[in-house]
């Protein structure tokens, strides 16, 4: 899933990785499981000098066998220090900016964005973030390439290698203002209430493409007893609302569930829509589409 980190009350995250610990066995088996060091889940995650990963989060419920949604405090994208910094310091020289024009790839592009993407109208500056060891060739192959196709240049990458994240950016008005013409929203998505835009959402052939980059990044596929299931996270209203709209359009029933005061999951768990998202949606994700192939009960046709 998508590099969102889940804030939690202190004292309720260091209980939350002890019962995990518990189950586990020790601390080391739960370190393997969640696939961090055991210094790092130990000293920094349990007591509390770290926000955890919303995949993380998700996996230490499953294993503690217990939710701790009601003591989420807020669920943020990590913020570059990069950005932070970049704020003080001048801008270009303003010039007049070329529109492109909307396509099936920007429509991608943009549902990319509003899950593990951010735009900062003061700098120009878009990011993109992933984990490196899943994520990295999705980011640096097909995002990338995606965004060379609909923009004409190259995306930048940094690697966060304590925080086990990469981060394609680039500086350009000529990007920002175009992704803010066709409906992203500069700064905090959750403050901004960001959702997906109306000349998508007016398009059946640009929905598609839109939810995929959506479900590529914020998604998760995982198995449970046998059978594949299809999820995607959010505490934004929003993109909620937005999405429940778009599924319903392409024929899917689901509701937003599991709601508490900041966050919902939108589950795909029957087999007959877990088959139908495959064939109308899909992904572009090599992680979501692996676990695709290699699904038990032959869901994908």
């Amino acid at each position: 899933m998508s590099q969102k980190r889940v804030v939690l009350e202190r004292r309720k995250q260091r209980e939350l990785v002890e019962l995990a610990m518990e189950k586990s066995g020790s601390c080391s088996k739960l370190s393997k499981s969640l696939k961090i060091s055991s210094h790092y889940l130990s000293n920094e995650i349990r007591n509390g000098k770290r926000t955890v990963t919303l995949q993380t989060y998700r996996k230490l419920c499953r294993i503690a066998g217990k939710s701790y949604d009601g003591y989420i405090k807020n669920v943020l994208h990590e913020d570059w220090g990069r950005f932070k910094g970049a704020e003080n310091s001048p801008r270009t020289k303003a010039k007049k900016v070329e529109r492109i024009k909307h396509s099936p790839e920007l429509a991608e592009m943009i549902g990319i964005i509003l899950g593990d993407g951010n735009i900062y109208r003061k700098q120009y500056a878009l990011r993109i973030c992933g984990n490196i060891k899943d994520e990295e060739d999705y980011l640096l192959g097909h995002v990338n390439g995606l965004f060379h196709k609909v923009f004409g240049a190259d995306l930048k990458q940094y690697y966060h290698r304590r925080m086990n994240e990469i981060i394609l950016y680039t500086y350009s008005k000529f990007v920002v203002s175009n992704l803010e013409f066709y409906g992203l929203v500069s700064g905090d998505k959750l403050k901004n209430d960001v959702r997906i835009p109306s000349w998508i959402m007016n398009q059946r052939g640009y929905i598609i493409p839109c939810l995929r980059g959506l479900f590529d990044t914020d998604g998760s596929v995982f198995f449970s007893k046998g059978k594949l299931k299809i999820e995607l996270y959010s505490a934004i209203p929003g993109l909620q609302h937005t999405v429940e709209r778009a599924m319903r359009r392409l024929g899917f029933s689901s509701s937003w569930k599991n709601a508490n005061k900041r966050a919902q999951t939108y589950g795909i768990y029957s087999r007959s829509d877990v088959r139908m998202f495959i064939n109308t949606i899909g992904f572009n994700n090599p992680k979501h589409k692996a676990k695709c192939l290699n699904c038990p009960d032959g869901v994908v046709v």
